[in-house]
Formats: C-alpha cells, sequence, structure tokens
C-alpha cells in the first residue's frame, strides 16, 4: 500500500497564528473537517481580506478530499493581494491542481525570493507540496526540510514532513524512521508514531505496525487519523470484522462520507450485508454515490435475496446496471457475475450462465478466471444438475493442478 503523508502545515505558535487559526489547523490534522471548516469560517467572517485564512480553509478541503471546493478557496485566496506570500502559495497550489506545475514551481521560487528563505512556515508548506504524489519531487523537499531545520531546529514537524519526503524512496526508509525519530524526541505524540507504524506496514511486518498504531491509541486516543490507519492495515490484510469497530471510533470522531464509504466497505466484505446497507441509505442521503458504492448495494442486495431475504430486487439490479451506465470504465467481472446472480433470482438459469461467461470473458488476470469457472461448475452441479457440464468447467478450474480445486470439488 503506497501512502504518502503529507502534514498540512502545524506549527501552534502564538507569534504565527491566532489561537483560532491554530486550532483550525490542529483539527485539519486531526482529519476532523467539518469542525475545521467551521472554525475557518467563522475566521473568513471576521477578516475576510484575510489571505492566510482562505489559504487554510482550502488546506482542510483539500485534505479532506473535497477537491472543488478546495480550487475555489485557492482562488479566493489569491484573489486578494498580488504581494501576500500566502495568496501566492495559493495561486501556486492551484496551478498544480489544474497541472500546470510549471507556473507552480515559477510562483514558489518567487516566494521563497520575497522571503529569503528565512520563513520556515512557508519552506514547510512547499516542501509539503512537493512531497505530493501528483507533484513528488523528494530531492527538492528534502532540501527545504533541511533550511527550515537550520531555522527551527526544535520544531517536530519539520522532521515529520522530511520523513514524508524521505519515504517517497522506500530505500530511504531508515533514514525517514530516524526522522520521525527526531520528532518525537521533540514531541512525542500520535503523529509521529502513526508515521513509524506506517514504515513498518510498508516493509510487511503487519505485526510491528499494528502494534504501533495500538501505542497511538493508548497515547491519544482522539486523534482521528490512528484508527482509520490501523482500520486499513487490517483491510489490507482481509482481516474486516477488526476493521469494523476501528471505522466506527472514526467515524464519531469524523463523520466523512468517504469514512462511511469505508466502513460500509468493510461491512461488505465481512459479508454483513444488511449492515452494509444502512450506511449506503445514510450516504445517499447525502448525495454520495459512485460507482463503489453501487456495486456493494447491487451485491448486497443480490447475496440477501439468494439467502431468502426480503429484500428490494428491482432496486439492487438497478443499481449494477447504473455501473455499466453512468460509470462504464469502472465496471469490473464480477459486474457480470453479480448481474448473473439476479438472472439466477428472476429464474433465467442460461441468462446466469451467459453473465459468468461474459465475465470470464472480461477479466484479465488467469486466477480470476479459474474462479469463475468454479462458479459455473457449481452452478451445473447444484442448480441445473448438468454433471458432464460441472466437469468440464472443474477441469477448466483445475488448469492442471490439483491444488487449484478445494477438497469437495475435487
Amino acid at each position: 500500500m503506497k501512502k504518502i503523508f503529507v502534514l498540512v502545515a502545524t506549527l501552534i505558535s502564538s507569534v504565527s497564528f491566532g489561537q483560532t487559526l491554530a486550532e483550525g489547523i490542529r483539527e485539519t490534522t486531526n482529519e476532523r473537517h467539518d469542525i475545521s471548516e467551521q472554525i475557518f469560517q467563522k475566521l473568513i467572517t471576521s477578516n475576510p481580506t484575510n489571505a492566510e485564512f482562505y489559504f487554510y480553509q482550502a488546506e482542510n478541503f483539500l485534505i479532506g478530499d473535497d477537491k472543488e471546493e478546495a480550487k475555489a478557496a485557492y482562488e479566493k485566496a489569491a484573489s486578494l493581494s498580488a504581494t501576500d506570500n500566502y495568496a501566492k502559495l495559493a495561486a501556486a497550489k492551484l496551478s498544480f491542481i489544474n497541472g500546470d506545475t510549471t507556473a507552480a514551481g515559477t510562483i514558489m521560487r518567487e516566494v521563497l525570493k520575497t522571503t529569503k528563505r528565512k520563513n520556515p512556515e512557508l519552506l514547510r508548506q512547499i516542501a509539503a507540496t512537493y512531497s505530493k504524489l501528483e507533484v513528488m519531487n523528494a530531492d527538492v523537499a528534502i532540501s527545504l526540510l533541511q533550511e527550515a531545520i537550520t531555522l527551527e531546529p526544535k520544531n517536530a514537524d519539520n522532521y515529520l514532513l522530511l520523513g514524508d519526503a524521505q519515504i517517497i524512496n522506500p530505500r530511504n526508509a531508515s533514514a525517514a524512521m530516524k526522522s520521525y525519530n527526531l520528532a518525537s524526541d521533540i514531541n512525542n505524540d500520535a503523529k509521529a508514531i502513526v508515521r513509524k507504524a506506517h514504515v513498518y506496514q510498508r516493509a510487511k511486518n503487519a505485526n510491528l505496525a499494528n502494534e504501533m498504531f495500538q501505542t497511538a491509541i493508548d497515547l491519544e486516543p482522539n486523534y482521528a487519523p490512528t484508527y482509520r490507519a490501523q482500520a486499513e492495515l487490517y483491510m489490507e490484510y482481509y482481516q474486516y470484522n477488526k476493521a469494523i469497530p476501528l471505522w466506527e471510533k472514526y467515524i464519531t470522531l469524523n463523520d466523512s462520507d468517504k469514512a462511511r464509504y469505508r466502513y460500509a466497505s468493510s461491512l461488505f466484505a465481512a459479508e454483513q450485508y444488511e449492515a452494509a446497507l444502512a450506511q449506503l441509505v445514510k450516504l445517499e442521503e447525502r448525495g454520495f454515490a459512485n460507482a463503489y458504492t453501487l456495486r456493494i448495494e447491487g451485491s448486497s442486495i443480490a447475496k440477501l435475496a439468494l439467502a431468502g431475504k426480503e429484500v428490494d430486487v428491482a432496486k439492487g439490479k438497478a443499481a449494477m446496471q447504473r455501473i455499466e451506465k453512468d460509470f462504464p470504465k469502472m465496471v469490473i467481472a464480477s459486474d457480470f457475475e453479480t448481474l448473473g446472480e439476479y438472472a439466477k433470482i428472476e429464474g433465467d438459469n442460461a441468462g446466469f450462465e451467459a453473465l459468468v461467461l461474459k465475465a470470464i470473458e472480461f477479466e484479465k488476470m488467469q486466477n480470476a478466471k479459474l474462479y469463475y469457472y468454479g462458479v459455473l461448475a457449481n452452478h451445473y452441479l447444484n442448480t441445473t444438475k448438468e454433471y458432464a457440464k460441472a466437469g468440464e468447467m472443474f477441469e477448466k478450474k483445475q488448469n492442471g493442478k490439483l491444488e487449484n480445486l478445494t477438497l469437495a470439488e475435487y
């Protein structure tokens, strides 16, 4: 799992920021984006010409995956002044979002020149931008952060961001861990521990990563990103039942659409279909829908119907049909299997068989094709009682290797 953890600047110095701005930034870091937005909106109302307020509002939107709102806030910040450094930085961020990296780079170099590279917070902000996936220039980010460390050697955020830049190159994991440890020496909080956990996660040391996440929770039980990160670790290793309570805790701290979607995904993967559908209802009420939510809805209803539950079959089938209609590039082979399940629910065995064959044709991975041969084999064996066809499909699933069959299938 590739993760790039970019820290929105979190300098809490009363010299640079008023207390309420610091609180807003802190809530952004804590992924409590709704609360952060309330704080920034209050600040903007009190001082509508302050580019800095709009800049951090935009950062909150961007980190919260609301790119359009972020663009609007960056545009507003940039429009307020031709000389304010936060207005310039907002213009640079907007250029990056719009794909004009040349213009963005020019603006950021201008900010560095204007400030004579003596403003550590702006150095951190620019470095963080260069650490992001769509920009990705680790060498520039590392150089800027080393300058920030020279200016503020006791600021833990310098070392957190330095580690984030270093870990872009997996071979620099030890250097990143050293930076995170230096951050912990200055301020032993959950932010540093979670980052160290991710280093272990990337190294496939799930047990040690999990221990680190638990340490972070014990230290700061209301630091939301830890619950998200630990839940994602469990999901990476298909331990969905362990991920579910972590998503539930995360939602109490950050009830965002994305969090509820990930929660619904865990419930679905754990075969808690009714609970998953309940979460989708809440997302639909908020106007949140995509190919993934439609897939969870359609597949959950099909599974429940096949188990004899009373569900709205027409709604589930319509959800699956919408994927191909509204998100044609997001169609995957299992969508045809699910549509086949609806055919089976309607008593159309031939339709089921045709759709599973379509899934086999659509699927690119050989191992997945073998799975669908097994689906057809069991259908012929248990539903239509066509034993010759069942044997043919089992042979295709075996593909010359006995280990491809379960003991019962063999």
